[in-house]
């Protein structure tokens, strides 16, 4: 089970030392906090009803089979917008080049072409918060969801979770912290020339995810999730997803991730390594 991210600087540990990125994943420095206005507390200049450091406003695609110039069967990824993104499979983070949306690497086409008019920040547990306002036909069908940017983190660091959540009107919430590494092919030849990569040049893919059921809390309710991944498993990147479901109205707030100390993620492990039956299961 679990929930969230944005961009930041990694803490190492219990302490607040800062680990050095690499120039391709520099973009995510210069945050305190995991992750990053993770209390929705700053505001986008542009749209002060949106949180800065968080995606509601999507560009999802869907594969377009055709033929290639020999007569090969080839996949071009359009976009929501109409945008063809070339022969690579779009991964998380990238942006759409006509309208600046975010990528969610899913093959959602338009599905959440208006997910952005139903979330915004309002009043939380604790100052501001996130709401999302969900119709009845959008929650029982696609849901409502918004994502954080792309969080680097060092390998083998556990996380713990917390986040606050309540729901009225019939509505439901689940929270998702994704992990992503880098894909085993670095292709991105045949890729639209105006998508932007300087901030991830390489492509990633999601290979982990833990969630939190949080169902309906008519009050505020703080929900708590340990984040680690088997061996098998070990991720560079993490982004932490909020969902609604259901018709209603669910409030997110205060969510935070912290590094587990090297003890905490040893203990940790040897404890889920008591109940692992098959080796490349193992943490």
């Amino acid at each position: 089970m679990s929930c969230i991210a944005l961009r930041v600087m990694v803490a190492v540990g219990l302490s607040c030392a800062a680990v050095m990125l690499s120039p391709s994943t520099a973009f995510a420095a210069g945050r305190d906090e995991m992750p990053a206005n993770g209390r929705f507390e700053q505001v986008d200049k542009d749209n002060p009803d949106m949180p800065i450091a968080w995606n509601a406003r999507f560009a999802d695609f869907m594969p377009d089979k055709r033929k290639d110039e020999d007569g090969r069967t080839v996949y071009h990824y359009v976009l929501s917008s109409g945008v063809d993104m070339g022969t690579v499979k779009p991964w998380v983070g990238l942006r759409c080049p006509k309208t600046g949306a975010f990528i969610s690497g899913e093959e959602s086409g338009d599905w959440y072409a208006e997910n952005h008019l139903i979330v915004k920040r309002d009043r939380g547990r604790s100052g501001a918060g996130l709401k999302m306002d969900i119709p009845g036909s959008v929650g029982a069908n696609q849901g409502c969801r918004i994502m954080s940017d792309v969080i680097p983190v060092k390998r083998d660091t556990g996380f713990h979770f917390t986040g606050d959540v309540r729901t009225t009107g019939g509505a439901s919430a689940m929270i998702f912290i994704e992990a992503y590494r880098y894909r085993r092919s670095d292709r991105t030849e045949g890729m639209n020339d105006d998508v932007d990569l300087s901030k991830l040049p390489r492509p990633i893919e999601r290979c982990f995810r833990t969630q939190i059921r949080c169902d309906n809390p008519a009050a505020w309710t703080t929900f708590r999730e340990e984040v680690v991944a088997p061996q098998r498993y070990h991720f560079d990147f993490i982004v932490v997803k909020l969902v609604g479901l259901m018709g209603g109205e669910v409030y997110f707030d205060n969510l935070r991730l912290t590094p587990m100390s090297a003890g905490e993620l040893a203990r940790f492990k040897a404890e889920k390594n008591k109940k692992v039956r098959e080796k490349r299961f193992a943490y």
